[in-house]
């Protein structure tokens, strides 16, 4: 009597081994085309003095933010003056929607 062999069992478990189906091969067509980079184009003096006064702002917006935060997250300011917490509270939301930054 001969025992057909089924081909590797996982350790332990007695069950056959599952081998991952064969991949299939890239067709030329799939590849991306290759594209030739264009050179990077240089900041002119003008957006480069935009772009600080830019990043100045959304820094100071952030900062802003953080200090609104700080602020709000005390409990003692809704108890003790509720306006300001209102007041910084639209701050917040303001600062938070606000697309010229």
């Amino acid at each position: 009597m001969r025992r057909m062999h089924r081909g590797p069992r996982a350790r332990g478990t007695g069950a056959v081994a599952l081998r991952p189906p064969p991949a299939e091969p890239v067709r030329a067509s799939a590849r991306p085309h290759a594209t030739v980079a264009e050179p990077k184009k240089r900041l002119s003096y003008a957006e480069r003095i935009e772009l600080d006064a830019i990043m100045d702002r959304i820094t100071d917006a952030e900062a802003r933010v953080a200090e609104i935060e700080k602020a709000l997250s005390k409990p003692t300011l809704y108890a003790s003056n509720t306006e300001r917490a209102n007041v910084l509270a639209r701050d917040l939301v303001t600062l938070e929607l606000d697309d010229d930054l």
